[in-house]
């Protein structure tokens, strides 16, 4: 392309130009401005200021079109086959120089069509200025004057489905004072996401070593849970009896009762780690007793479940 700048000619010798010129109208349809928004004067201007920008174009059969509906106008710029348009937003102090800027920007997209970008406008104030083109610069406004570009939707990913039943087990450690007991814990429940509800039956054995007797802890849990669906965490509350049977040696005499049952709660905290239908099940759990329970022999404390009972979980779910 030629050097623009060297040829570029002054305002007043390209308004005689074209004042001589438009006698010539009627017959040259070049430049059409179709634009109730502008004034006749703001009209004009434009038309003149679009054809002094077509001669400083290599191209001799280019033509450019202008029309307006209420605020919106579309620039349209075309040669033989090849067409370009922009689409932008008038607003009444500069929609004179915004649609002299947006026939330079069209123009330069139909001379560049892999670097076209003339489908929306740039607000204006922060286009580079096309070379050679005489265009004083819009001055900035606070409302932009270009349709904002359009934005792609990502589908998103489909989801698990929210309503399923899923059967769990695992393993069960829980704190007994100075003892631990160790066992095992089956799970159901049935999610309707966010939302769970479901019953776990569980059997703790104490691992004491003791020789006098053996002590096992049953229950049986009905809970309501709540996930949280960034983090995955799950918080769950429910309520249950617990049974403590104890099992003495043949050699000792039992003085009361070997079954000592207790109504208590359990608060539980868990994070789900799925793979598809499979999850792996950590869990820490809080047991709440109203009373302590005792195992005694000969006076002596052998075993003591306090009314405060953390244990871990750590099991294995599918879901069906």
């Amino acid at each position: 392309m030629r050097n623009r700048e060297a040829h570029r000619p002054t305002w007043p010798v390209i308004l005689a130009l074209v004042g001589v010129a438009r006698t010539a109208v009627a017959q040259d349809d070049t430049v059409r401005v179709t634009c109730d928004a502008l004034t006749p004067e703001d009209a004009a201007q434009v038309e003149a200021r679009t054809r002094a920008t077509l001669l400083l174009s290599d191209d001799t059969h280019l033509s450019v079109r202008i029309d307006c509906a209420a605020d919106k106008a579309t620039v349209r710029v075309a040669t033989g086959e090849r067409t370009e348009s922009t689409v932008l937003t008038l607003s009444g102090e500069n929609a004179r120089d915004a649609l002299v800027a947006a026939v330079e920007r069209t123009l330069e997209a139909l001379e560049r069509p892999g670097e076209s970008g003339a489908g929306t406008a740039p607000p204006s104030g922060t286009k580079p200025a096309r070379a050679g083109a005489a265009v004083v610069p819009p001055p900035k406004s606070e409302t932009p004057s270009a349709i904002a570009p359009a934005t792609t939707t990502v589908p998103p990913a489909p989801e698990r489905d929210a309503r399923a039943w899923q059967v769990g087990a695992g393993v069960l450690g829980e704190l007994w004072g100075g003892d631990l007991g160790l066992g095992a814990r089956l799970a159901a429940e049935r999610r309707v996401a966010p939302l769970s509800v479901g019953m776990t039956l569980g059997w703790l054995r104490a691992l004491g070593g003791d020789e006098v007797f053996r002590a096992d802890e049953f229950h049986a849990i009905a809970y309501g849970g709540l996930e949280e669906r960034a983090t995955g965490l799950r918080g769950s509350l429910g309520t249950g009896v617990s049974v403590l049977t104890v099992s003495p040696d043949s050699e000792v005499v039992a003085q009361s009762s070997t079954l000592l049952s207790l109504v208590m709660f359990e608060l539980a905290i868990s994070r789900p780690v799925r793979f598809g239908r499979a999850a792996l099940l950590p869990a820490l759990d809080l047991r709440l007793f109203p009373a302590r329970r005792e195992v005694n022999v000969d006076a002596a404390h052998r075993l003591v479940l306090p009314p405060l009972c953390p244990s871990l979980f750590l099991g294995f779910g599918y879901e069906i």
